[in-house]
């Protein structure tokens, strides 16, 4: 049986098992133990141990606007992904998306219905054709999920002013 010793990492000038700073850092000892392995073998810091790949290559964005802005095109990145799984799942082609586009159009606007400008995606006008800059319009969660295929674009618009309303209410006395 191994001595815990041999497991040990020095963070911040403080020694301890990899087991006690899995509890303190709440980390899952299996992958802790495999980065463990990988560190001392390439010689990576005991940040890179502790807490990952990901976590040392925040870390080295210094500017937040830079890491705010990375953060906000990963979330374009895997509302695409998600829509082009839908769409292939339905048989459809794949949609023109793009993140660049996605950002400038979607996260940059209101909903089409009811104007809010929380949890936005995109709502397909044409719900038989796939995920397209020409067939999709900003729209926040709960107008997407009223409308799913039970109204028409066009239905839509008017149900979103009821939507609106309520929001409204919802916010002024919640």
């Amino acid at each position: 049986m191994r001595n815990q010793t041999e497991k040990s990492i020095t963070h911040n000038g403080i020694r301890k098992p990899i087991e006690e700073w899995a509890i303190e850092f709440d980390l899952r000892l299996g992958p802790l133990r495999q980065r463990y392995y990988q560190g001392i073998k390439n010689n990576h810091s005991s940040d890179r141990i502790l807490f990952g790949y990901r976590f040392q290559k925040q870390k080295e964005v210094k500017d937040h606007k830079q890491l705010e802005k990375q953060q906000i095109r990963n979330k374009a990145s895997k509302m695409i992904a998600s829509y082009n799984n839908t769409d292939k799942k339905k048989g459809f082609p794949r949609g023109d998306l793009n993140i660049d586009w996605f950002i400038e159009n979607v996260f940059n606007k209101k909903c089409s219905f009811c104007n809010d400008t929380n949890r936005l995606g995109v709502d397909r006008i044409d719900n038989n054709k796939c995920h397209s800059k020409e067939n999709v319009v900003p729209c926040c969660y709960e107008c997407n999920i009223a409308r799913a295929n039970n109204f028409t674009h066009e239905e839509m618009k008017t149900i979103g002013k009821a939507i609106k309303k309520i929001k409204k209410l919802r916010k002024n006395y919640g």
